[in-house]
């Protein structure tokens, strides 16, 4: 290892490689350091470097994640990722340009911000309201109405504008308790996706006081976690959720298997 000390304003420079380091500033025990290189050669921290190591070795075997919280935030990443080119197409589609150049940047600021390993908060990025017409999204002239329970900020406005452009009439909730308040006071939702790791109140919690409510019974309630039902100990069935969605999920495939456990339910006839 070569070692050298060098003044703010003096370089080091690796002719070879086209690559000049220089001092910009130093305060106190700290170093700011800019770096010259060519597009081709990649440069990352080195906490960046480990981490993407470790998220390797994780993915291959070679590393235990026993807590599986590094993978349950890589489902989280690739679910948000998923739903924002959906819903960039489904705005292609609808011939909305401006909103899917937007969105489309937001995209691409994303991944700059993670290449540069820079701090970002997991805000929703002010998504266009996308308006359409009440009507059907099951195709059966009944119109449906949702309810998002989701407290990834970014996840649930992406997931919701997906859901309007389908058809659907969606309120948000960013925790159980914010949910548990809005059936109580609003009209009762066809369904409700719900996040199982959420603060205040959570989805089990939310889930045993929904199912304790007679009121409440013809409600389906949808999982969409990034984890396995096993994990959180619920049934699936009329005691637990209806269905378990694990994240990352395909929002299309989402949307028709909603529609085709409400068809299934309103044949069904009450006894």
């Amino acid at each position: 290892m070569l070692v050298l000390s060098r003044r703010e304003g003096e370089t080091l420079v690796f002719p070879e490689l086209d690559v000049v380091l220089e001092v910009l500033a130093i305060k106190g025990s700290a170093a700011r350091i800019g770096i010259q290189a060519p597009s081709k050669i990649k440069v990352l921290r080195g906490e960046l470097a480990r981490s993407r190591e470790k998220l390797a070795a994780i993915i291959d075997g070679r590393l235990e994640d026993p807590s599986g919280k590094l993978m349950h935030r890589v489902r989280n990443w690739l679910h948000s990722a998923g739903l924002r080119m959906q819903l960039i197409r489904r705005y292609l589609e609808a011939n909305r340009l401006d909103e899917a150049a937007d969105l489309i940047q937001a995209v691409l600021e994303e991944f700059h911000s993670i290449e540069q390993d820079n701090a970002r908060t997991s805000e929703c990025c002010n998504l266009p309201a996308f308006d359409c017409e009440a009507g059907s999204p099951c195709g059966d002239g009944v119109p449906r109405r949702a309810l998002l329970v989701e407290d990834n900020a970014n996840e649930r406005h992406l997931l919701a504008g997906y859901l309007r452009t389908s058809g659907f009439q969606v309120e948000t909730a960013g925790d159980g308790q914010a949910a548990l308040d809005c059936l109580q006071t609003g009209e009762c939702p066809d369904l409700v996706l719900l996040d199982m790791s959420m603060p205040v109140c959570d989805g089990p919690t939310f889930l045993r006081k929904v199912r304790a409510q007679r009121s409440l019974d013809q409600v389906k309630v949808f999982a969409v976690s990034g984890c396995s039902p096993t994990a959180w100990d619920i049934p699936i069935g009329p005691q637990g959720v209806d269905r378990w969605f694990e994240k990352p999920i395909d929002p299309h495939h989402l949307v028709q298997e909603i529609c085709r456990e409400l068809r299934a339910k309103e044949t069904v006839k009450p006894r």
